[in-house]
């Protein structure tokens, strides 16, 4: 019996490993070559433009983490914050959670906004940060975005929010077509926002994961490697954004090529 359920899982372990991958010529660069550069990165490092926040994603305690690790390698600075939100329960708690770290750890500047940071948003963190950077309220503080990196975030919606069942007021506002997402994507944000995303992505779909109007940075999923939770730390993802947090020439270009 154990024999018969290997053989039957097996082609489906082989998904994305029969066609040749996808090569996005707007962002061109191996997982190999990503890997060398965050070598040379480490034996190099470089003070940051500004200082860095890192926003986790869904019910994730350890992402953020994980990435403010491999980024403290190839930087010489102290100032990164890595903020998770697994016990979240709407935006605007996880809003108030991003503006208590930012102001923790690089003091308060004035009354309306937090310090200029550069931010990394993982999924769910990448439309925390939209949320949180809103200035709908003149009477409550802000996130002071200079450029906003997204990596595989439901910038226009989540294929998995549109499960049945509600756990949370996240869920539903993640939902394509959602209130929340209508407002943020009606307006220019202000700031630069630099989307990630892999193909072939379940959980949030690589078709949603960049603001209205403007296409991703797309890359393909190495074989064996689950899309969306594989992104976080995709070498190729983090060696442009560590190039552009050290004020160095991006691999990837613009305009992003279409999906």
């Amino acid at each position: 019996m154990l024999r018969s359920l290997v053989g039957a899982l097996f082609p489906l372990l082989l998904v994305g490993c029969a066609g040749e991958p996808r090569v996005n010529p707007s962002f061109n660069i191996t997982q190999a070559q990503a890997s060398t550069v965050l070598t040379e990165m480490r034996d190099d490092p470089k003070p940051l433009v500004r200082p860095l926040v890192i926003l986790g994603g869904f019910s994730d305690p350890i992402g953020a983490h994980l990435l403010r690790r491999r980024i403290e390698r190839s930087v010489d600075d102290d100032r990164i914050v890595a903020v998770t939100f697994a016990t979240c329960t709407d935006f605007e708690q996880c809003r108030r959670r991003v503006l208590d770290a930012v102001d923790e750890a690089f003091g308060v500047q004035d009354g309306s906004a937090t310090i200029e940071v550069d931010v990394i948003g993982i999924s769910m963190g990448g439309l925390v940060a939209r949320v949180s950077a809103e200035p709908n309220d003149p009477n409550a503080r802000r996130l002071r975005i200079a450029r906003l990196y997204t990596i595989s975030s439901p910038l226009r919606g989540a294929r998995a929010a549109d499960f049945p069942i509600v756990l949370t007021s996240l869920h539903r506002d993640m939902r394509e077509g959602s209130d929340l997402l209508n407002r943020l994507n009606a307006q220019a944000p202000g700031y630069p926002i630099i989307a990630y995303t892999r193909l072939n992505d379940r959980t949030v779909g690589e078709a949603l994961a960049s603001p209205a109007g403007q296409d991703p940075r797309w890359l393909d999923t190495p074989p064996l490697e689950i899309s969306h939770l594989g992104s976080m730390m995709d070498k190729r993802i983090t060696a442009d954004i560590m190039r552009r947090l050290r004020g160095e020439p991006p691999f990837s270009s613009d305009p992003p090529a279409p999906l």
